[in-house]
């Protein structure tokens, strides 16, 4: 009996010669040899997400789901040709629930063939399963589209921020439980589709332009996004004293009155230094000290005190 099965490793491949006489067996390992190596670069080099469409019409109590391509974290490609039948939601209304796509196979084109009257599929159809999955409960090696809202008159609103495209890996050595690891870079899908998103640390080796903003985030206050620009005799010094040297780095936005839009802090968080857009520049938990050969100048108005 022929073995369809698709090992985890595969390390054979099909030798031919003249004369040789080919059984099933030989033309199904074929196929699974090339399987193997399409999928193994897939699983280990690039990350599970959408790669093309997959897009959604919606109407009420149903969904369809448009031609496209998807990548499972086996590296299998799920790939749907056409529009998929409507997708019934009625059972979920006041709900919400995720639509999700996964890669499923069928034997198809059944056939007798002729005198010798053998029978069969002919074909392999890598038919996608498409299905509806409550929230928290999303099957394995699926590949989520997009969140349903369904109100109680059957009207659907999907929400497209949950969908996740697909990227690429680059080999690690650490391994977790025999988990494939290593950082990953994707877009930042449909909230931010011209955002790289890099998901470990990044280290570059040469000279690195950035045209337009820099974000910097690593805690529960968010990030701000910091300009750094070409300096003119407006943004330079206040005083318009000195020619557009240097380089300026401005906020795109001000916080909140009270808050400094630039800190250095030491190790123990102690504010060294601090700069607020209403014009206070200081320090918080140490005295002010200056240095060198030349006068200290000050524009405005200068207090002594004790307190």
């Amino acid at each position: 009996m022929a073995d369809y099965t698709q090992y985890p490793y595969i390390d054979k491949r099909v030798r031919y010669f003249d004369g040789e006489f080919l059984k099933d067996q030989d033309f199904i390992d074929e196929q699974k040899y090339h399987i193997d190596r399409q999928r193994r670069l897939d699983q280990f080099l690039r990350v599970s997400g959408i790669c093309d469409g997959l897009t959604l019409e919606t109407a009420t109590n149903q969904v369809i789901v448009k031609p496209g391509t998807a990548l499972d974290s086996q590296g299998r490609q799920i790939i749907l040709s056409t529009n998929s039948p409507p997708i019934d939601l009625s059972a979920h209304k006041n709900q919400e629930v995720y639509l999700v796509i996964s890669y499923q196979e069928e034997q198809s084109d059944q056939t007798t063939d002729g005198g010798l009257g053998s029978s069969g599929a002919r074909r392999w159809h890598e038919k996608p399963n498409i299905q509806v999955a409550t929230l928290g409960n999303v099957p394995e090696d699926s590949i989520v589209l997009t969140k349903l809202a369904i109100d109680g008159s059957g009207n659907v609103t999907p929400d497209l921020s949950v969908r996740e495209y697909s990227g690429v890996r680059l080999p690690s050595g650490n391994l977790d439980s025999g988990a494939i690891t290593g950082p990953t870079l994707r877009s930042g899908g449909n909230s931010a589709s011209s955002l790289v998103v890099i998901d470990g640390d990044l280290s570059v080796t040469g000279d690195t332009t950035v045209n337009g903003s820099l974000s910097f985030s690593s805690n529960t206050s968010g990030e701000r996004p910091l300009l750094m620009e070409a300096p003119n005799s407006n943004n330079h010094r206040g005083d318009g004293t000195q020619g557009a040297t240097g380089l300026v780095y401005r906020v795109q936005s001000n916080p909140n009155n009270g808050d400094p839009i630039f800190q250095v802090r030491s190790e123990g968080e102690s504010v060294r230094f601090f700069v607020e857009h209403d014009g206070w520049t200081g320090s918080a938990d140490n005295p002010a000290w200056f240095g060198g050969t030349e006068d200290n100048y000050f524009a405005g108005k200068v207090g002594i005190g004790t307190t």
